[in-house]
């Protein structure tokens, strides 16, 4: 297990003040600099209305700050960029299920000197087991070789850390980037494709009735998924859908095993 998110922090928005409830020591920020800028974010977004409750977003530089309002507290993570919002909230849910009432219950002015020591536990996340990973590497292999050429990108993601491991890049790195912008925003339970067909040119004859998907994929209930791009005439759909699920059903015995 794994703790993805660098700092865990709380503030009362009526008095201004916060208290850190975790910090991997990785990201050094002043405190009250931290409390200024969320302070001006939560400010700033009400102006356009946006509801409360909605995690909200913002990156610097190679880190996301994610916030999360609840009555009158502010819950403020400090993570890197790509990572899954709803799997943000969904890790966030479970420490104000258990601490939200204990902390609006607390003077932020002159707060008790220990915090709940099991907010790191709850913070943790699935590690995905390198050491198994020659393993993996034989069912890839074997379903890029099955694909017949279809597949152009193929890579593996952990729904809060990042990219895995890559099998298949495409010429343009950009199409890996905007996978992963929208692994970060879609809702880690669901699957996601997206469809087009592919319009016949002067230059490019072989188009005529090639479609291009993109393939967002859980692996099972872990915190991993593949992430495919691939090309393929309507009647070969099917065979590649069923391929991929042949290969979820194969990864998800090998890592949801650790």
């Amino acid at each position: 297990m794994v703790i993805v998110i660098h700092k865990f922090f709380v503030m009362n928005l009526d008095i201004g003040l916060g208290i850190t409830l975790y910090d991997d020591g990785l990201i050094e920020i002043n405190d009250i600099l931290l409390n200024s800028f969320v302070q001006a974010m939560m400010n700033f977004t009400k102006e356009f209305g946006d509801p409360k409750g909605a995690l909200r977003e913002a990156e610097i530089g190679k880190y996301q700050l994610s916030i999360l309002e609840r009555d009158e507290l502010v819950y403020v993570v400090i993570q890197d960029t790509y990572d899954n919002e709803p799997f943000t909230k969904k890790v966030l849910e479970k420490v104000l299920k258990k601490y939200h009432q204990f902390l609006r219950s607390i003077d932020f002015s002159s707060p008790p000197l220990e915090m709940p020591k099991d907010i790191p536990e709850l913070l943790q996340t699935m590690e995905f087991p390198r050491e198994k990973m020659d393993v993996v590497n034989v069912s890839v292999n074997e379903f890029l070789t099955r694909s017949d050429g279809m597949i152009d990108t193929f890579f593996l993601a952990d729904y809060d850390g990042g990219i895995i491991k890559i099998w298949k890049q495409p010429e343009k790195s950009t199409i890996i980037t905007t996978m992963m912008e929208l692994l970060s925003e879609i809702p880690f339970e669901r699957y996601w494709i997206g469809e087009t067909k592919l319009k016949k040119a002067r230059d490019r004859p072989y188009w005529e009735g090639i479609h291009e998907g993109w393939f967002i994929w859980r692996i099972g209930l872990t915190d991993f998924c593949m992430l495919i791009r691939a090309f393929y005439t309507q009647k070969d759909k099917e065979k590649l859908v069923r391929d991929i699920e042949i290969l979820e059903e194969q990864l998800n015995s090998i890592v949801s095993t650790m």
